[in-house]
């Protein structure tokens, strides 16, 4: 029995069964020493020029934790579609940039948010506060 696809439920095809195109985000949790800060911040510009040539790169947010905390730094690469996401993680040149990173900066956690962070803030006209 064919079932119809929920409209409300995100679909990676369009009514014309066309492959759809959606933003990808991937997210970069960096544990970084305090003694470390200076060379990640010169290390995370390289990477920034390089990332910003791929094609379909977006843009990036980057966090830094609150002075005087041991809290990891979070960098969000934005990419127009899942595909750019994917050959910028799978490219050589992100190999590259991981290989230059020293010993105490390597381990960080990668995960990939497909659709990016749209759907997380969706605004309606309808829900308004009014300041009194």
């Amino acid at each position: 029995m064919s079932r119809e696809p929920d409209p409300h439920l995100p679909s990676d095809r369009s009514p014309s069964s066309a492959p759809r195109t959606r933003p990808d985000s991937v997210i970069i949790v960096q544990h970084v020493q305090p003694d470390a800060v200076e060379r990640f911040r010169d290390w995370q510009r390289g990477i920034a020029a390089a990332v910003a040539q791929f094609p379909g790169y977006v843009g990036t947010d980057q966090h830094p934790p609150e002075p005087g905390t041991a809290d990891p730094w979070v960098i969000v690469l934005h990419f127009a579609n899942q595909a750019a996401a994917r050959d910028w993680i799978d490219s050589p040149v992100r190999a590259h940039w991981l290989d230059k990173l020293d010993s105490s900066m390597r381990h960080h956690e990668l995960t990939v948010i497909p659709g990016g962070f749209a759907g997380w803030f969706s605004f309606s006209p309808m829900a308004r506060f009014v300041a009194r």
